[in-house]
C-alpha cells in the first residue's frame, strides 16, 4: 500500500491512538481475522459494565451475542473479513446482565499490505432512543383504542335512544344490554387514561446513578 492510501493511525505514535479512540463516546472493538476480541476503548467497557477486558479478551466477539443476534453478528463478520462493512441491530446485555440494544457496524482495518488486519466493531447504545419510540407507538396505540371506545359507545347511545323513541316491546330487554355496553366502555377508557406508556414510566435510580451524599 502506497504512503498516500495508509490509515491516520500509521503515522500516530500507539498510546496516542489508544488516546483518540477513548475519547469516542461509542463502543469500539478491535477484533482479530479470526473474529476474536483484542482491544476495546473505555467508552465500550463502561457501556458494557465491564470493569477491565478480561472475560472478552480472546473470546469470539459473535459469541457474545446471544440468539438470533450470534448468528447476525456472524455473518457480518465473515463479511468484513472478506472486505464488506455491514450494519445491524441487535440485543446484547452487558456483563451485569442489563439489557441494551446497539446500532452495530462491522467494518475491515486493512493492514500495511492492503489486506484485511484486523476488524473493528463500532456499537452505538440505541436503548433509551428505542424506548421512546416504543413508547410513541403506545401512545398512539391507546389513542387509537379509546377512539374507537367512544364511537362504540356513542353508536350504543344512539341506538338506545332510537330504541326508546320506537316504543317498540320486543325492543325492551334490549336496553339493559345497552346500558352494560356502555358502563363496560366507560371502565375500559378509564384504564386505559390511567396505564401508564412505557414512555411515561421512570426509570429507578442504579445505586452508581445516586448523587453523593453531604455529610452532616
Amino acid at each position: 500500500m502506497s504512503e498516500q492510501n495508509l490509515p491516520l493511525t500509521a503515522f500516530l505514535p500507539q498510546p496516542l491512538v489508544q488516546t483518540v479512540l477513548d475519547e469516542s463516546p461509542l463502543c469500539l472493538t478491535v477484533l482479530s481475522r479470526e473474529g476474536q476480541v483484542l482491544a476495546m476503548n473505555s467508552a465500550g467497557l463502561r457501556a458494557l459494565e465491564l470493569t477491565d477486558l478480561h472475560p472478552w479478551r480472546s473470546s469470539r466477539w459473535s459469541d457474545r451475542w446471544p440468539p438470533p443476534h450470534q448468528t447476525t453478528a456472524q455473518a457480518h463478520v465473515r463479511a468484513a473479513l472478506a472486505g464488506e462493512p455491514g450494519r445491524f441491530q441487535g440485543l446484547l446485555p452487558t456483563e451485569h446482565g442489563t439489557p441494551k440494544w446497539w446500532d452495530v457496524t462491522v467494518r475491515p482495518v486493512p493492514d500495511d499490505q492492503g489486506q484485511v488486519g484486523h476488524l473493528l466493531a463500532v456499537m452505538h447504545d440505541i436503548t433509551a432512543e428505542r424506548e421512546r419510540r416504543r413508547g410513541l407507538e403506545q401512545v398512539a396505540l391507546l389513542h387509537a383504542v379509546k377512539t374507537t371506545l367512544t364511537v362504540v359507545k356513542g353508536e350504543a347511545q344512539l341506538l338506545k335512544r332510537r330504541l326508546s323513541c320506537a316504543a317498540v316491546p320486543e325492543t325492551i330487554g334490549w336496553r339493559p344490554s345497552l346500558d352494560r355496553l356502555v358502563a363496560a366502555v366507560d371502565r375500559l377508557t378509564a384504564s386505559l387514561s390511567q396505564r401508564p406508556t412505557s414512555a411515561e414510566r421512570t426509570t429507578p435510580q442504579r445505586p452508581t446513578d445516586r448523587p453523593p451524599t453531604t455529610p452532616a
